[in-house]
């Protein structure tokens, strides 16, 4: 048949189930055409070409940024879309990570100020939360050598050591504090 296109677009995306919209290019309204996955044929793309030429589609998916990309050209070739979803964590990670900072701010004025068991107790929160977090445990090695409990600094030091090997300074604390009070040398 003459003039008959068999142009599919097919859209993936990771996480599969987002909304996708379609709508000419710099007018009109997003019409909804399905959830991903989704196979566009040539009818439900030239209603959302409405003449223009070039498609702008946008994926959502609640949590997740919105995605927008253009096809500039319909065309008989069939287009495979696989997009990988973005999670809109950024403003809640930053409000997070601004508390954890300032928290930790507050451990290294409490230890200015020789209130080093104030400075624990927020540490000791902290790594509830995040334990996985080398600093906090290296911060803790050095508040617990202030109050010169040097097992549970050894012990905090180990700890950072191993969650981040190339902590050259928890490393170097942990030999030390073998080395200066006598305490056994872990098996690496």
């Amino acid at each position: 048949l003459i003039g008959c296109s068999t142009t599919q677009i097919t859209v993936h995306t990771n996480p599969s189930a987002a909304d996708v919209y379609a709508r000419p290019v710099g007018a009109g309204e997003y019409t909804h055409v399905g959830k991903t996955p989704v196979y566009l044929n040539n009818l439900q793309l030239n209603k959302a070409q409405q003449g223009s030429g070039a498609v702008q589609i946008q994926i959502r998916k609640d949590g997740y940024k919105t995605d927008d990309f253009i096809i500039t050209e319909l065309s008989k070739v069939n287009l495979h879309i696989n997009r990988e979803l973005q999670p809109k964590r950024d403003l809640e990670m930053q409000s997070w990570l601004n508390i954890h900072i300032n928290q930790m701010f507050e451990v290294r004025q409490l230890v200015q100020n020789n209130r080093y068991k104030d400075a624990l107790n927020i540490l000791i929160r902290l790594k509830e939360q995040t334990p996985m977090v080398a600093t906090l445990h290296q911060m803790e090695g050095g508040v617990q050598l202030l109050l010169r409990d040097y097992a549970a600094a050894l012990r905090a030091y180990r700890v950072a050591a191993r969650l981040d090997p190339e902590n050259t300074e928890a490393v170097k604390m942990v030999r030390q504090l073998e080395k200066n009070y006598g305490f056994r040398r872990e098996v690496d």
